[in-house]
């Protein structure tokens, strides 16, 4: 029996659901995970913030580095992705995140109200002084009715309350009872400019595209632009070698390309505006093809995954996909 095939039939034993629910019993079941045999502790050490998981798992090497995508495209240099097998004929489709649960008044009321200026540089910090990824794991920890869980792991929804105004800057506005924080990656340095409940910010004199994680009771993840817009193309297909499998997206859009990473890894995607990506654009275009090599769920947060060789990035799924993965969901490799 094949690493996946191990795993499947392990996985369900375990009472994993595939409804975006968490199992009935979630310290039971991450326990249970963890002792998969192939690959013991990969849920607690790759996630440390599911219930379960009482404190981070002891690691033997250094944390992934952090993407830090800016345009042009800026990141620690990555290892050179495997030579990619030729992709399958069909393509199985990706299921785009959910979005805010918000009455269409208060986005509406939301969207008109008068932003505050901000210096994208130098934002206005929120309130709390806990720290962004900590404020991350107490979403996550709660198992709050607006984080989605797939197969045990927290998925993000999308942040799509942004509009520009007539000189293209970004208006992030929030029609949420509550304040978000959100975190870009801005001259070098990660930034977090705090929006207050009902209210908006607009960020001054930026330029570029830019991948974000937001989080409050919510955690939303989203790009905003400054300037000219990036490239966005619908209805892409993403070849990930690791797995052999293409995977049907509803948008792709271009973030940037930097020469100077490893061939194969040297342009950096949005995937359905929520997952930050890097590898090869083979064929940009409506329609096209890319080719991912390396993802990040939480952009600028969450652990960076190597398309090629993790055991915990994953989508759903509308369909299962020809080769055995946890049931409607897809997970690439297994080491």
């Amino acid at each position: 029996m094949g690493c996946w095939q191990q795993y499947e039939a392990y996985w369900a034993g375990c009472g994993g659901t595939n409804d975006g629910r968490p199992p009935a019993n979630p310290e039971a079941y991450v326990r249970c995970v963890n002792a998969f045999p192939a690959n013991p502790g990969w849920m607690c050490r790759n996630t440390p913030a599911l219930l379960g998981c009482s404190e981070p798992a002891k690691k033997t090497t250094a944390p992934p580095t952090t993407i830090k995508p800016i345009t042009p495209v800026q990141h620690p240099p990555m290892s050179t992705p495997a030579a990619p097998s030729a992709p399958p004929t069909k393509a199985v489709v990706a299921k785009p995140p959910h979005g805010l649960n918000v009455p269409d008044e208060d986005v509406a009321a939301a969207k008109v109200t008068p932003p505050t200026k901000v210096d994208p540089a130098n934002p206005p910090a929120p309130p709390t002084q806990k720290d962004f990824t900590s404020r991350v794991d107490d979403v996550i920890k709660n198992h709050v009715s607006n984080v989605d869980v797939v197969n045990g792991q927290a998925r993000p929804r999308h942040w799509d309350c942004i509009r520009y105004d007539e000189t293209q800057r970004p208006v992030l506005y929030n029609p949420l009872r509550e304040g978000m924080s959100f975190r870009y990656y801005y001259q070098g340095e990660y930034r977090e400019v705090w929006v207050d409940e009902g209210s908006s910010v607009v960020l001054d004199g930026i330029n570029g595209a830019y991948p974000f994680t937001a989080v409050g009771n919510y955690l939303t993840t989203g790009s905003f632009y400054g300037g000219d817009p990036p490239a966005v193309y619908q209805h892409v297909t993403a070849y990930v070698p690791g797995y052999g499998q293409s995977v049907q997206l509803d948008n792709v859009t271009i973030l940037g390309h930097d020469d100077s990473q490893p061939d194969g890894s040297q342009d950096t995607f949005m995937l359905d505006d929520s997952t930050l990506a890097n590898g090869k654009a083979d064929n940009p275009s409506d329609g096209g093809n890319i080719t991912v090599t390396k993802t990040q769920t939480l952009p600028g947060v969450g652990p960076t995954d190597d398309a090629n060789r993790s055991s915990t990035w994953r989508w759903p799924l509308t369909s299962s996909p020809p080769a055995p993965g946890g049931p409607g969901c897809w997970a690439a490799g297994c080491w």
